[in-house]
């Protein structure tokens, strides 16, 4: 494990002292569905990716008369607070009051002493196992960084856990173990929905395009129109804050909904409410999660989902962020009709930033990388593992030929 941890001080030196290259995609700012990210060894997050950042938000709260406070969170990464007091240099500079919530070692300078600072404790994440490629990650939804927890499940009830910065959920069950993201949205929107009887007969359930189709059944059970968005859960916020959306999940295990009253609880993802969600769930039905979920299957359908990623230039990627449907040759998915092409979702009209392709038995979706020169296929079958499998290699031959040619991102 020891071998697994960074050298701290070499990481802030790095963050401090190089300097990107604009000529370098790779080292330019570049915004993702979480952020700008990337690592101060190789350029791609230095101080001053953060200085353009930060002066980029405080130009445009101006062109906004934007004139409130503004809040600002550090978490358990190495460069949290070198960061943190780059930003607060900026936003001192522009006359920008700040809301801090900061690490135990955090000294306010002069320069920012208008922040206000509320501390919390930082540790070394040495306790945690491994994730699935060796690194240290705080993610609950990963069966390699939950097997802790995982070989506990038989003395409790339910235990569920959350990622540092509390927007992820991870439920352990004693009958499932760590269940999947979509195995728990799937299980809420089905509780939530017919347990809430002051939500608006209107709200809607709110899902990104890469997850389960078994939610777009279990929301149908219920009445309730579905709300399908890109990746990313701000698609989300306007719903939530006016009480349309009563629940909205994606597939990396982050979710939120309304108060009980119907009444806007957060407009972000939540995974403190959905981890004791779980434990109102296990009380109130008598069975927990895991038991729930096999119940949605048998009555809906098992589907399996697998996420895998492929190399691709950023030429490559730029052609699937601006792939349309009439660019895809293919007319059929494991011999089935696609009766279904998106690079829109249907829910909001939004980009995709890739394409998502349905048939009956099953879907893939096909999207770049906002930070590796990767995509990514997300894939779901109802007809079994093989089946996925097919899905899959059909959804890399089908994503690798209409990229390949440079005329591919034309709108055809």
């Amino acid at each position: 494990m020891a071998a697994s941890l960074i050298e701290v001080a070499k990481l802030v030196a790095a963050y401090c002292t190089e300097v990107p290259d604009p000529s370098v995609p790779a080292q330019r700012v570049a915004f993702g569905t979480s952020g700008h990210r990337g690592s101060a060894f190789d350029g791609s997050f230095n101080e001053a990716h953060v200085l353009a950042i930060t002066q980029a938000i405080c130009d445009f709260r101006r062109s906004q008369r934007i004139t409130g406070p503004l809040f600002l969170g550090t978490d358990t990464h190495a460069l949290s607070q070198p960061a943190c007091a780059t930003a607060l240099e900026v936003l001192a500079g522009n006359d920008v009051d700040v809301m801090l919530a900061a690490g135990d070692e955090y000294t306010p300078t002069p320069a920012i002493s208008h922040a206000i600072v509320v501390h919390n404790r930082v540790h070394t994440r040495v306790f945690m196992t491994l994730d699935w490629d060796g690194q240290i990650r705080m993610d609950p939804s990963s069966p390699y960084a939950m097997q802790r927890l995982q070989g506990m499940k038989d003395r409790f009830d339910i235990a569920f856990a959350r990622d540092t910065d509390h927007d992820r959920h991870g439920i352990v069950t004693p009958g499932a173990g760590l269940l999947a993201p979509n195995h728990c949205l799937s299980v809420a929107i089905d509780y939530l929905f017919a347990h809430r009887p002051a939500w608006g007969a209107q709200a809607a359930v709110g899902k990104t395009v890469v997850s389960t189709r078994l939610i777009d059944r279990v929301a149908a059970r219920h009445g309730r129109q579905l709300y399908e968005v890109p990746v990313g859960f701000k698609w989300f916020a306007a719903g939530l804050h006016d009480g349309s959306l009563g629940f909205c999940g994606e597939e990396s295990a982050g979710a939120s909904f309304l108060r009980r009253d119907g009444s806007v609880w957060t407009t972000d993802k939540d995974g403190i409410i959905a981890a004791l969600l779980s434990a109102e769930i296990t009380a109130k039905m008598g069975r927990d999660p895991g038991v729930l979920y096999a119940d949605l299957a048998n009555e809906f359908g098992n589907p399996v989902a697998e996420r895998v990623e492929a190399p691709a230039s950023p030429g490559q990627k730029a052609r699937l962020a601006a792939l349309s449907p009439q660019r895809v040759a293919s007319t059929a998915l494991v011999g089935e009709e696609m009766p279904s092409i998106l690079s829109h979702a249907p829910g909001n009209g939004a980009p995709i930033g890739g394409i998502k392709v349905s048939a009956a038995s099953g879907w893939f979706a096909a999207r770049p990388s906002g930070t590796e020169d990767i995509y990514k296929i997300y894939a779901e079958s109802f007809a079994g593992p093989q089946h996925l499998q097919r899905v899959l290699e059909e959804a890399q031959a089908i994503v690798d030929a209409a990229i390949s040619n440079p005329c591919g991102s034309g709108a055809g």
